[in-house]
């Protein structure tokens, strides 16, 4: 089974979909604030299933903790959850660093407790340094210019240390440019 975080915005319910298509149980947590839960039914639309859908705020310890417990099959974690305009993080850096980060934090800490150190990352090309020439690889310089993308780089970072804590920890990172895209309709 595979927690997803984020699982009606944008990536989160395509990722949903592809799951589903592939015989995955999927759950989704999300707070609707990128997205609305009018994506459920689309879910079902594409693939005929109607995932297990969780309304709830990344930060509310005491809410993943339920959701672990309820769930005690979920092996893997895809974080895709946060908030993600680059120019509203720059007029709200607090609330970036509050949402993206904090609620990271929330979910890792869970995550440790009940065993569950499968996770993969929903980050941003933001995190390049755009000083240096494209095409972008992992060793690229790294320069977030943005409150969006030091979120997103200190959240990489935070993955990189628990990894080197502790080895269990199996850790992907997804950098996205500009994602876009659809299912085709029936």
């Amino acid at each position: 089974m595979v927690l997803i975080t984020g699982g009606t915005g944008f990536i989160g319910s395509h990722v949903a979909v592809d799951l589903i298509e592939r015989g995955h149980q999927v759950i989704l947590i999300d707070n609707y604030c990128n997205s609305s839960p009018e994506i459920i039914s689309r879910i079902w639309q594409i693939t005929g299933v109607t995932p297990i859908s969780i309304v709830g705020d990344m930060r509310e310890e005491t809410l993943l903790g339920r959701v672990f417990h309820t769930y005690k099959n979920i092996d893997c974690v895809i974080h895709c959850a946060g908030l993600k305009s680059v120019s509203e993080s720059s007029k709200s850096p607090l609330d970036y660093f509050d949402n993206n980060v904090r609620s990271t934090i929330s979910l890792l800490k869970i995550m440790a407790e009940v065993g569950v150190k499968k996770i993969i990352f929903s980050s941003s090309a933001t995190i390049y340094d755009t000083n240096f020439a494209s095409p972008f690889d992992e060793s690229s310089p790294k320069l977030a210019t943005t409150p969006y993308g030091q979120s997103k780089l200190i959240i990489e970072d935070l993955l990189e240390n628990i990894c080197r804590s502790d080895e269990e920890w199996k850790v992907v990172i997804l950098r996205y440019f500009n994602p876009i895209g659809a299912h085709l309709a029936d």
